[in-house]
C-alpha cells in the first residue's frame, strides 16, 4: 500500500578500508526502514557516491559528488580505520571535504574510528599520520565514537542512529511526533505453555490433575496378580508416586520479545519462586523422581538446560542467558520447567533482567495459577509398564 512519508538522505563517508562498515551502514538502515518507515512516515535513504553520481567533465571529480551527493544529505556518517583517503586537490582526501562540508551546512555528523587490530605491513604510514592528525582535530568539534570490531560498531551505530533522527527531525515535527522515536531498550518477557504452544504475556493459568492412589493394600494386592512377586513393594511405591507427580506435571517455559527500536545484547535473566511444601520444580521428570526420593542435587541435571535451576532452602532459582536480541524479535525458550502442586495455589514469579543497554537490572513479577483437579487412578495402569522393565523403571515412565 502506498503513503506519505518524510525521506532523510544520509551520506555514508569513509575510505577504502572500511568497505564492510559501509555495507553494515547501509543494512542498519534498510532494517530501520523495514520497520519503521510506514509506521513512523519516514524513509532514511543512504547516499554513496558510486550510486547516486554520474560522470562529468569540465570540474574535480569531488566536486561533481558535493553537487550531485553531498549537498543533498541531511546527516553524514564518516568512518576511519587505517586510511585517510586520496587528495582531491582542496583537501587532504575525498572523505574529508564531505565531511567538512557536511559540517559547515550546519548538518549532523557521525564520526566513527576503528580500533581494531591490523596487520603493520599492510598500513600506509603517512597515510595513518595524516588519519590521526584529523581525528585530533575533531576531537573539539563533535561527538567522536571508537569501536573494537564491525560487530562492535553496528551496535554503536544502530543505537545512536536512533538518537541522531530525533535530533533531525525536532525542527521538523511537534513533540508527539517526536516521541514516537523513543530508542529505549524494550524487553517483554512472558510464558509460553508448552502443551498449549500458546504465549502469555502476564498471568499463566494452569490445570493440574492430582491423582489419588488405592489403599497399599489394593496396590499390593493388584501387585501380587501381576505375577511380580520379585518386587520389593516400598521400592515399587515409590516409583508409583513418582510417575503420579510426573504425570501429573505441566511444562512451561518462557519468551522474549524485544519490543524496542534498538538491540538489546548479552541478556541474563534471573527467576526466582518462593518455596512450600506442596510445590515442586524441576528441569526434567528426572529431577522431580530424584529431588522427592533419592536425594540426588539437580545440578547434575541442569549442565546441559537452558534454564539452569539452583536450589536453597526457600526458593527454586533457575536463570537463562541469551547473546542478541534484534528489534521487534521473538524468542521462544527451548527449555522448559515441570511445575506440580498438590494443592490449587499461586505462585508468584519474581525475575530481573540484565543486558548491555540497560542502566540497572529491570526487576518485575508475573503469576502462575496452579488449578488442582482431584482424579482417581487404576494401579495396574502402572504395574503394567513397571513390571515389563527387567531393570528400572524409569525407561517406562518418561516420555
Amino acid at each position: 500500500m502506498a503513503y506519505n512519508s518524510k525521506v532523510y538522505r544520509i551520506l555514508i563517508a569513509s575510505p577504502s578500508d572500511v568497505e564492510e562498515e559501509r555495507e553494515i551502514i547501509s543494512k542498519v538502515i534498510q532494517e530501520w526502514n523495514d520497520l519503521h518507515s510506514y509506521n513512523k512516515k519516514v524513509v532514511l535513504l543512504p547516499l554513496r557516491w558510486e550510486t547516486h553520481s554520474a560522470p562529468q567533465m569540465g570540474m574535480r571529480p569531488q566536486e561533481v559528488i558535493n553537487k550531485e551527493v553531498v549537498d543533498y544529505c541531511d546527516m553524514a556518517v564518516g568512518v576511519f580505520w587505517t586510511r585517510i583517503g586520496s587528495p582531491t586537490g582542496e583537501y587532504q582526501s575525498g572523505t574529508i571535504e564531505e565531511i567538512e562540508r557536511v559540517g559547515k551546512a550546519g548538518k549532523i555528523v557521525m564520526l566513527y574510528f576503528s580500533n581494531d587490530k591490523v596487520d603493520l605491513e599492510s598500513v600506509d604510514l603517512e597515510q595513518y599520520k595524516k588519519l590521526k592528525e584529523f581525528k585530533t582535530r575533531s576531537y573539539p568539534n563533535g561527538l567522536i565514537e571508537n569501536y573494537k570490531s564491525t560487530l562492535n560498531f553496528r551496535d554503536k551505530f544502530s543505537k545512536q542512529l536512533e538518537i541522531k533522527l530525533r535530533q533531525l527531525i525536532s525542527e521538523e515535527q511537534n513533540t508527539d511526533e517526536l516521541n514516537a522515536f523513543d530508542n529505549t531498550p524494550k524487553l517483554e518477557v512472558g510464558f509460553f505453555d508448552v502443551d498449549t504452544k500458546t504465549k502469555v504475556s502476564d498471568n499463566l493459568k494452569l490445570s493440574i490433575n492430582v491423582f489419588e492412589k488405592e489403599s497399599e493394600n489394593q496396590i499390593k494386592e493388584k501387585l501380587k496378580n501381576s505375577k511380580s512377586s520379585n518386587v520389593k513393594f516400598e521400592d515399587f511405591l515409590k516409583e508409583f508416586e513418582s510417575y503420579l507427580i510426573t504425570k501429573s506435571s505441566k511444562k512451561i517455559s518462557f519468551y522474549l520479545k524485544n519490543t524496542g527500536p534498538v538491540g538489546i545484547r548479552d541478556i541474563y535473566i534471573e527467576f526466582r519462586i518462593d518455596k512450600n511444601e506442596d510445590l515442586i520444580v524441576a528441569n526434567s521428570f528426572l529431577g522431580f523422581r530424584s529431588k522427592k526420593y533419592y536425594g540426588f542435587t539437580n545440578e547434575l541435571l541442569s549442565k546441559n538446560s537452558e534454564l539452569l535451576l539452583e536450589e536453597t532452602d526457600n526458593e527454586y532459582i533457575f536463570h537463562f542467558s541469551y547473546v542478541a536480541l534484534q528489534p521487534q524479535r521473538l524468542l521462544n525458550i527451548n527449555d522448559y520447567l515441570n511445575v506440580f502442586s498438590s494443592k490449587t495455589t499461586n505462585i508468584t514469579l519474581k525475575y530481573r533482567v540484565f543486558a548491555d543497554c540497560f542502566s540497572y537490572p529491570i526487576s518485575d513479577q508475573k503469576t502462575i495459577i496452579l488449578e488442582t483437579n482431584q482424579k482417581k487412578i487404576d494401579s495396574k495402569e502402572f504395574i503394567d509398564k513397571y513390571k515389563d522393565d527387567n531393570t528400572s523403571s524409569i525407561k517406562t515412565w518418561i516420555m
